[in-house]
């Protein structure tokens, strides 16, 4: 005679699939979520250098009828 399994051993079982179903899911949406997160910093990257090559390519273009500074503001401008 074979051993039917108990009902505590399906439960046991369930719980265990599910747990490991969980865990698959949640892996590949921790990775989804990393690779979101690599996107959108490679996407301020680029804007970075697609600035500095604008601004390279304009001072490039006037150096030749003008001298070109760059100024930054690092803070509020001043009251009058």
């Amino acid at each position: 005679m074979g051993h039917a399994p108990t009902v505590s051993a399906m439960r046991m079982m369930c719980i265990a699939v599910f747990a490991l179903t969980f865990s698959a899911w949640s892996q590949t949406t921790n990775i989804e979520q990393r690779l979101r997160n690599v996107e959108q910093a490679l996407s301020f990257v680029v804007a970075r250098l697609e600035k500095r090559v604008n601004d390279l390519l304009w001072i490039r273009e006037l150096e030749e009828i003008a001298g070109v500074d760059k100024v930054r503001f690092t803070g509020p401008s001043l009251p009058p």
